[in-house]
């Protein structure tokens, strides 16, 4: 909150200064090389924590630019609602997964823990959040746009339900994870190993591939680095799905960005990213 209420000072600092006849370009603090910004939204008096110049046409309006922008807030219920329409040209993203991560009973020794990240894994609250996405995915999402996201395979039918609600057309099967690490099982006499995760993908209008996509599965092993958030997923299983629906040069929103596999992932492959999270950790470690 004192962030994003620094930014807010500064932004309103802005204005002032351009409103008295000097026009300057700014970059927010912090955000290091992540904020060389492109996709021009205007916000009007809004003030969000991007990149903003002049608008020239109207002195009284902020012109935010948001391309590899991080952002901190709540992407559903109260950033993505201030945006215009038809915004971004692809939105790709793991969501909370709406399970109750406290059944997993983990420990340190078997799992990577997930206390640290159990306040915004709440049930209830994530069923209400998946209900409320995808309507503002489809809106802020340009004609002919791919929506990819993460899911747990007991929300498969909900979220496709869901999507077809909005006006998405949804690929019937999923995109397999199938991880070449070893993967934990403290049920083990009773349960077969997980050892797979699930992708969605949604597409605006008529949306094409760039090109044909052969298989529907990849194959990588887990995460070396030892983030906070025991759901982070590696480059490895990013690129094929950034690669497989966008061309170089487009945007893509992660509207729940975490710690930045996906973010990254997207600037690596030359892809301008804008990036949403609403955990503190999260999000300063991605500046990081």
């Amino acid at each position: 909150r004192q962030l994003l209420g620094d930014w807010r000072k500064w932004l309103l600092w802005l204005r002032d200064q351009t409103l008295a006849g000097l026009t300057q370009k700014a970059m927010a603090p912090g955000l290091d090389g992540l904020t060389n910004l492109a996709a021009l939204l205007r916000v009007g008096d809004d003030p969000m924590p991007a990149l903003s110049e002049l608008n020239a046409d109207d002195p009284g309006e902020l012109v935010v630019d948001l391309q590899r922008s991080v952002i901190l807030g709540d992407s559903v219920r109260d950033v993505l609602p201030r945006w215009p329409a038809a915004c971004v040209d692809h939105i790709i993203c793991d969501p909370p997964f709406a399970i109750d991560v406290d059944m997993m009973q983990q420990s340190r020794q078997a799992f990577i823990d997930v206390s640290r990240i159990s306040e915004t894994h709440q049930v209830e609250e994530n069923l209400e959040l998946h209900a409320l996405m995808f309507p503002q995915f489809y809106r802020v999402l340009k004609d002919c746009g791919f929506l990819i996201l993460w899911l747990d395979i007991m929300q498969w039918q909900r979220s496709y339900d869901l999507a077809t609600a909005a006006g998405f057309r949804v690929q019937r099967w999923p995109h397999v994870w199938c991880k070449t690490s070893q993967c934990k099982n403290q049920m083990a006499h009773q349960n077969e190993t997980k050892a797979t995760e699930f992708v969605m993908l949604c597409r605006k209008g008529n949306a094409t591939l760039p090109s044909p996509v052969n298989k529907n599965f990849t194959l990588a092993a887990g995460l070396d680095e030892k983030l906070s958030n025991p759901f982070a997923k590696p480059f490895e299983v990013w690129e094929p799905l950034i690669r497989g629906v966008s061309i170089e040069g487009q945007t893509i929103l992660d509207p729940f960005a975490g710690e930045g596999t996906c973010p990254r992932a997207a600037l690596r492959l030359g892809r301008p990213m804008i990036a949403i999270e609403r955990d503190p950790v999260h999000y300063n470690y991605l500046l990081e």
